[in-house]
C-alpha cells in the first residue's frame, strides 16, 4: 500500500487521516501500523487489522 492508495481509500489529500477523534499520519499508518504490505482496499485493511491493531473504527468511519 502506498501513500496514494491510503489517500484514495480515505478520500483525503493530506498527509494525515482524521476520523472519530483519531488523527494518524499516512506514513505512520503505512509503516508503523504495518499496513505497507496490505492490499490497498478497505476490506483487506479490515482483515489485516483483525480487530487487534485498533484501526477498525477508523477504517469503518471513512469511506472509499
Amino acid at each position: 500500500m502506498t501513500q496514494d492508495d491510503v489517500q484514495r481509500i480515505f478520500n483525503c489529500n493530506e498527509n494525515f487521516i482524521c476520523g472519530i477523534g483519531i488523527i494518524v499520519s499516512v506514513n505512520a499508518f503505512i509503516n508503523v501500523a504495518g499496513f505497507k504490505d496490505c492490499e490497498p482496499t478497505k476490506a483487506a485493511m479490515l482483515v489485516f487489522d483483525g480487530g487487534t491493531k485498533g484501526y477498525y473504527d477508523l477504517i469503518m468511519s471513512l469511506s472509499e
